[in-house]
């Protein structure tokens, strides 16, 4: 899943995973709750939230508006990304950019 970043695709998932896997959405929701300690839908967050977080920290990328990297993580909607990337990481997307850049400049 992290590997080739299906993630990223909105649309994904119980039971697109389940189909794909061949395997009942059930028993797919079990696995992540039980070895990831997590829903499936925590868990494709994650994901999204730490590849918005190495996208607005990129300096080659600062020009890059922030709606745009909400939508090549997977989000489609800016207040569930900003929520999920505030319950993350303590602050909005912009606020992460901004001191990754000042941090940048700094060292």
């Amino acid at each position: 899943m992290a590997e080739k970043e299906y993630y990223t695709n909105p649309e994904i998932g119980l039971d697109e995973i389940s189909r794909a896997l061949n395997i009942p959405p059930k028993k797919v929701s079990q696995v992540f709750n039980n070895f990831l300690g997590k829903n499936l839908y925590d868990y494709l967050n994650t994901l999204r939230i730490e590849k918005a977080k190495t996208m607005l920290a990129d300096e080659a990328l600062k020009k890059i508006p922030i709606k745009n990297v909400m939508y090549d993580c997977g989000f489609n909607n800016k207040a569930t990304f900003n929520k999920s990337f505030k319950d993350r990481t303590g602050m909005t997307p912009t606020t992460f950019r901004n001191s990754m850049q000042k941090k940048g400049k700094t060292e």
